[in-house]
């Protein structure tokens, strides 16, 4: 069984993050989980990362164990950077690695594009740096309910999707009860006006694309060879990324660190033996 780290909590700029930190020396890696996920969808391959580096967890505002502020006027993407880029430096980390998983790298795209000094390299998986259009939208309707009785009135509809192959591979790994527990635990935690709100923003954030130009850290884009909705916005992140490394994991979909684990952190590994060796060389 992986060993889980203990939960901590940081007060910043008045809000609370919590954070997994495995703690120990050097240059610390930081993953940011995606809309509607938390630290949970990667706390089982924390303690394998951890083996060779500091690893840190985090929930974004709205998320898991952080702040819940009941303002939808809180939940752009603008606001997650700027927590995100508050957090580090409440942790006094002057560089690091990253990855950023889903509307979490469209996060951490904004926070290279803004610090760019403070990342010594990044991970951008299964995300965008642009607009999803034809993303799906809740109706309006649907707003009161989900105020009144919380995110978590939408796993029903959860349970009752069909599955594709490669995300069934996902809920195999972990057990369909645990697999349920999981998405229920992290509906139950998220802020109401957070899911509101970036629902809408995933489909209307200003197109990043041609500031990718100005990156220079090295950079992998990685992604699951079944997630059909991310597949030519990564490769046109790629295209944009001088010297990125593209990386399509087979038999994975839209949580490759699930769907085909092996692969996932074959593809971490990778990443990080180019990076250190170019500290060595």
């Amino acid at each position: 069984m992986p060993v889980k780290i203990a939960l901590q909590k940081i007060t910043h700029k008045r809000i609370t993050t919590a954070y997994r930190d495995s703690g120990g020396p050097g240059i610390p890696f930081l993953i940011v989980h995606g809309f509607a996920g938390s630290m949970l969808d990667f706390e089982d391959e924390q303690s394998q990362l951890a083996q060779n580096r500091r690893v840190i967890l985090v929930d974004l505002r709205g998320h898991g164990h952080s702040t819940n502020s009941g303002n939808g006027d809180h939940y752009n993407f603008e606001t997650l950077t700027d927590d995100l880029l508050s957090f580090i430096a409440a942790l006094a980390i002057d560089r690091l690695d990253i990855l950023g998983h889903s509307m979490g790298g469209m996060v951490v795209i904004r926070a290279l594009l803004a610090k760019p000094e403070l990342f010594r390299s990044a991970l951008l998986m299964n995300t965008a740096a642009e607009p999803i259009k034809g993303g799906t939208k809740l109706p309006p309707d649907l707003y009161p309910t989900i105020r009144k009785k919380g995110v978590e009135m939408l796993l029903a509809g959860i349970r009752s999707q069909a599955s594709y192959p490669a995300t069934q591979k996902g809920i195999d790994h972990l057990g369909k009860n645990e697999y349920l527990r999981r998405i229920k635990a992290k509906l139950s935690q998220m802020d109401p006006e957070a899911f509101i709100a970036l629902q809408l923003r995933l489909t209307d954030q200003q197109n990043q694309l041609n500031q990718l130009q100005s990156l220079t850290m090295p950079v992998t884009i990685l992604l699951g060879a079944e997630d059909k909705p991310f597949i030519n916005r990564s490769r046109r992140m790629h295209n944009k990324i001088k010297g990125s490394i593209y990386v399509e994991i087979a038999g994975a979909a839209h949580s490759p660190q699930y769907e085909n684990r092996i692969g996932w952190h074959a593809v971490i590994s990778t990443h990080f033996e180019r990076i250190d060796s170019k500290n060595t060389d």
